[in-house]
């Protein structure tokens, strides 16, 4: 009679050791899956977060400026005292060169292409100068070279025309 009671213990503990180790390799099996989704999560994350950086970047580069229209060879109208040279010592010319403002300058615009919107792409190879008071230009804006002062004079001022930096 002895024996019986002893095994009777005996077995709960085995069982219960056994119940433990299922318990314990389904947790297991769990974290398991826990860590792998949470992974699919921190890929998904890291995406979105590339992804958001990208369109920061294109923001970056996407503008809303002002137009105006120069002629370097008339003197008179957006123009320094060397019209044969731009800022980057290149012969202006039109349909490729246009001069930014200051604050485009500041973010890096010059030497790049620029798409400007209803006109084309250009190269920023010449900085604005300053307005009829001697102060830098104020604000985004663009000049685009064109061929005579008449021409600069009928295209005039355009403001909201979105320009991006390729």
């Amino acid at each position: 009679m002895k024996s019986k009671y002893c095994t009777i213990p005996i077995i709960l503990l085995c069982v219960t050791i056994a119940c433990l180790t299922v318990t314990i390799a389904d947790r297991n099996q769990r974290i398991s899956q826990l860590i792998k989704s949470m992974s699919h999560y921190n890929f998904l994350i890291s995406r979105q977060i590339k992804s958001i950086a990208v369109l920061e970047e294109k923001l970056n580069r996407t503008q809303v400026v002002k137009i105006s229209f120069y002629h370097p060879a008339s003197r008179g109208i957006n123009s320094d005292s060397d019209p044969t040279k731009t800022a980057t010592m290149r012969k202006p010319t039109v349909g490729r060169t246009i001069a930014i403002s200051d604050e485009l300058f500041y973010d890096g615009w010059m030497g790049f292409k620029v798409y400007i919107d209803q006109y084309g792409v250009f190269v920023a190879e010449d900085r604005m100068g300053v307005d009829e008071n001697g102060d830098p230009i104020k604000g985004r804006q663009i000049d685009i070279c064109v061929g005579s002062e008449e021409e600069a004079l009928i295209l005039g001022v355009k403001y909201g025309v979105v320009a991006v930096k390729l």
